[in-house]
């Protein structure tokens, strides 16, 4: 995509700065993660243009969405009446729904792993192997990770699912591996560490060979040596959103373990975007 459409995109054009919720992040096409939404995060989401929400919740409750539109699905975590497995079968069959999308997945503060549980599954049926699979969820999870967590996503039956726009092509049989820190910063825009051998079927499940020539698809590769001069560019992609400065820096740190200086922070903050921009109509 040109700086100049990037900067006509009514996308770039906002005056207000936007602020994700905490550990946001991009699963798929129209599929959102995040922990659960504070106020001060209705901006960001308004902008999603979001059709559904996936709520995994202790009681359910009812929120004012249908001004918006958004359709609301909750799933109760204590009320007896049906198996947890089963929530996450249903909620699942909304995440694989096409007509759901754009759909954003979060729980309440105390439950925080559901949603973990749910892409965990989600990347199954993306033929995911199941190290990388971990992988993400500990990303996530941080240190509150222990074995059960695995082994529910491990041994969760997904054998009533076929195939979807969502999943990978039928014929697909073996396991695919992305490459460490995998992450979709935006549509058609990825990220990752220095890929591998174990890596090339994954990324040529991307796309990018047959739609390289396009130019709103690319993939941003981390090499060993520069890891954050990735930070850096989609820092500064994150700033061209309207993301506020805290959670730019927060999603950097996800990514860059315990190896941000303010230095790499200051980099971000001062880099000079002015030639993207245009003045509001």
């Amino acid at each position: 995509m040109s700086s100049s459409s990037l900067s006509q995109s009514p996308s770039f054009r906002r005056l207000v700065e936007l602020t994700p919720p905490e550990n946001f992040s991009m699963v798929h096409n129209g599929i959102f993660r995040s922990d659960f939404p504070r106020d001060d995060n209705s901006g960001f989401l308004k902008s999603l243009g979001l059709r559904s929400i996936i709520y995994f919740c202790s009681v359910l409750e009812t929120r004012e969405l249908n001004a918006n539109n958004i359709e609301l699905f909750q799933f109760g975590l204590n009320d007896g009446k049906e198996p947890f497995e089963e929530n996450i079968r249903n909620a699942l069959r909304v995440v694989v729904d096409v007509t759901k999308h754009p759909v954003l997945i979060h729980c309440t503060p105390e439950h925080k792993h559901c949603t973990g549980y749910l892409v965990g599954c989600f990347r199954r049926l993306q033929r995911w192997c199941l190290s990388s699979v971990f992988n993400e969820f500990r990303r996530f999870a941080a240190a509150n990770v222990g074995e059960s967590d695995e082994k529910f996503i491990e041994f969760f039956d997904l054998s009533s699912f076929g195939q979807s726009p969502s999943l990978p092509r039928e014929g697909l049989k073996s396991l695919l591996s992305p490459t460490l820190n995998f992450s979709m910063v935006h549509n058609g825009i990825f990220t990752s560490d220095f890929p591998c051998k174990d890596n090339f079927s994954f990324l040529k499940s991307l796309g990018l060979r047959s739609i390289i020539n396009l130019p709103t698809i690319c993939a941003i590769i981390r090499f060993v040596q520069h890891k954050h001069c990735t930070g850096y560019l989609v820092g500064c992609f994150r700033r061209l959103q309207q993301w506020c400065l805290p959670s730019i820096f927060k999603e950097f740190q996800r990514f860059a373990a315990a190896k941000v200086g303010e230095s790499d922070e200051k980099f971000i903050e001062s880099f000079d975007l002015s030639s993207f921009w245009q003045a509001p109509k």
